[in-house]
């Protein structure tokens, strides 16, 4: 007795041959995009994280001399929200700047500290040098002046700029660099009168 091929076979291999790839290319575009997704709402949490502690302390009013400075604290906070980033992605820059309400630097210049990082042997944020320092606590405004209506307080701005790398390779795409910003509103310290 012979053995009859099904005639349908040879279709159903080149369907899959032609589909296969397909798939797999949206398999590992979920992938991709997925992880990417994930590094940047990390990013998002850390710059969240300092620009919410640079709200309070910003300025440095009411800090003990003893304490870590206003850029520190953020720097900290950032470093800390930082420690679930994926080290396929690396950090490349912080920035810790003057804002206008809309959220865009007001001076890149002269109000803006922009930090790299310092690695850890496994990839991680370990500490930041400085770049730039020229808006000093000192000059950050908290005030609050007598009059309801006019607050004279300046925004807070810190900028993450963090390079991507894409995980499977196998997407024909550059890894891109992403920067996420938080902005906030100076506190104003009220002293303690004794």
């Amino acid at each position: 007795m012979r053995l009859r091929r099904d005639p349908e076979s040879g279709a159903t291999m080149l369907e899959f041959a032609i589909a296969a790839p397909v798939v797999i290319l949206l398999i590992a575009g979920l992938v991709e995009f997925g992880f990417g997704f994930i590094d940047l709402q990390t990013v998002a949490s850390a710059t969240t994280s300092g620009a919410r502690v640079g709200s309070a302390f910003g300025s440095g009013a009411g800090l003990d001399p003893l304490d870590p400075g206003p850029d520190e604290i953020i720097q900290n906070a950032v470093t800390d929200g930082l420690s679930d980033l994926r080290a396929s992605s690396q950090v490349q820059e912080l920035w810790v700047y003057q804002s206008n309400a809309s959220g865009d630097v007001v001076d890149e210049t002269n109000t803006t500290n922009k930090y790299t990082p310092v690695f850890a042997g496994d990839g991680s944020v370990s500490g930041w040098v400085t770049v730039q320092d020229p808006w000093t606590p000192a000059s950050r405004t908290t005030d609050l002046s007598a009059s309801i209506s006019t607050v004279n307080r300046d925004y807070l701005g810190v900028r993450v700029i963090f390079k991507h790398e894409w995980v499977t390779g196998l997407l024909p795409l550059p890894a891109p660099t992403w920067t996420d910003d938080a902005i906030v509103l100076l506190e104003p310290v009220l002293e303690e009168t004794s």
